[in-house]
């Protein structure tokens, strides 16, 4: 696990932990912005979550961080079956510079967001 995801390690999804300080890291250093989006595909729920937190609020500034992510953010990360990504993911894709096709595939995401019972 990359150093810079062993700070957003803990148990309670209902915490952003250290995820602004992570952000605001980032932001100092983008070349981490990389293994940060690859925090969202960890095995672990709550660095999944604070990860994508952590790159909601860094993109909010620079959406084109997001540029190089662009089909691993719609193929992978946004059909992870957890909420706190899902409400992430639906704050960053009206942030890509997409494809048509990546378009209606970025549609029907959303929809089944839409959808999803808890």
């Amino acid at each position: 696990m990359h150093p810079l995801l062993q700070e957003l390690r803990g148990t309670d999804r209902r915490s952003i932990g250290n995820s602004s300080a992570v952000a605001a890291k980032v932001l100092a250093q983008p070349h981490l912005f990389s293994p940060l989006f690859d925090g969202m595909l960890d095995e672990d729920p709550v660095v999944r979550m604070r990860a994508a937190d952590a790159i909601e609020k860094i993109t909010l500034r620079y959406p084109e961080y997001l540029r190089p992510h662009t089909s691993q953010l719609i193929d992978d990360v946004a059909y992870i079956n957890q909420k706190e990504i899902r409400w992430h993911v639906a704050q960053m894709i009206p942030r890509l510079d997409i494809t048509p096709k990546q378009r209606r595939a970025a549609c029907i995401i959303l929809r089944r967001y839409l959808n999803f019972r808890i």
